[in-house]
């Protein structure tokens, strides 16, 4: 909010709840007056202010999905396997399988080095570690 020809704003918090009322739009107003005061030293009562911008939060909730993506139905990780590429893994560049982790089902097991891409990530998997799919889509990464 701020006062006509006023070149800053001053954010001003607004009662909680559903809506604004006619009288939760004056206690606003008097809210504007007081910070301004408080903060600037002045205010002008007897201006009306304008507000220049709202900020909204707002909560809702939403049934948790029963699982978080479809699982494929390869269980042999060689068979999702799509090429190779050179990986940098602390000491030196090593020639790292790659693999399709969207046709992966539950119980692929894949040993590092490796590469699982997936639609938005890519699951690096060290020398020395591997790596299983469980029942719910999540990777598992152990040292062996």
């Amino acid at each position: 909010m701020a006062y006509s020809g006023q070149n800053s704003d001053m954010s001003v918090p607004c009662p909680e709840g559903l809506s604004l009322d006619d009288a939760a739009l004056l206690d606003l107003t008097q809210r504007f007056h007081d910070l301004h005061e408080s903060d600037r030293r002045f205010a002008f009562r007897n201006q009306q202010p304008q507000v220049r911008g709202v900020r909204l939060t707002a909560r809702g909730a939403t049934s948790k999905p029963g699982h978080l993506a479809e699982l494929g139905t390869v269980t042999d990780a060689s068979s999702a396997r799509t090429g190779e590429r050179p990986v940098y893994w602390g000491t030196e560049f090593v020639a790292t399988p790659v693999y399709d982790g969207r046709v992966l089902a539950s119980g692929a097991t894949i040993t590092g080095p490796a590469l699982v891409e997936e639609a938005f990530t890519v699951v690096a998997v060290a020398p020395g570690w591997t790596c299983s799919l469980d029942d719910h889509g999540s990777y598992e990464l152990r040292l062996t």
